[in-house]
């Protein structure tokens, strides 16, 4: 068993336990490239509501036309264990400019909800 998992540590974010670098999808590298940090993974075509709910059940989403965002929970979608209605389905607009082009994140921890939520003011 590894060290950093005996010991009740996690791993840094975007690497696993023993320190090599976990792959990403193109599409969360152009998230990091647009939002300028590692805080958020993007939706890609294979995440669900469920996998939504894995990260802090909020699904953040930024307008790309007037960089409007909203942290989107299970107030507004079915955001729980065990939903299986992929993600990219969602039929959302930009509540400001009524925009289509958005692009959906996951959330790596819930100060990266506030972050994302006062970026966007």
């Amino acid at each position: 068993m590894d060290q950093a998992l005996r010991s009740g540590l996690q791993p840094q974010a975007g690497r696993r336990a023993g320190g090599a670098r976990i792959p990403q999808h193109p599409a969360t590298l152009m998230a990091e490239k647009e939002l300028g940090d590692g805080h958020y993974r993007a939706v890609v075509p294979e995440d669900n509501l469920h996998t939504v709910s894995l990260y802090e059940d909020r699904l953040c989403v930024r307008c790309r036309r007037c960089d409007h965002r909203a942290s989107l929970g299970a107030d507004v979608l079915p955001i729980w264990p065990g939903t299986m209605k992929p993600a990219h389905s969602l039929r959302v607009k930009c509540s400001r400019c009524g925009g289509s082009d958005l692009q959906l994140l996951l959330p790596v921890s819930p100060q990266a909800v506030e972050d994302f939520r006062d970026a966007g003011s």
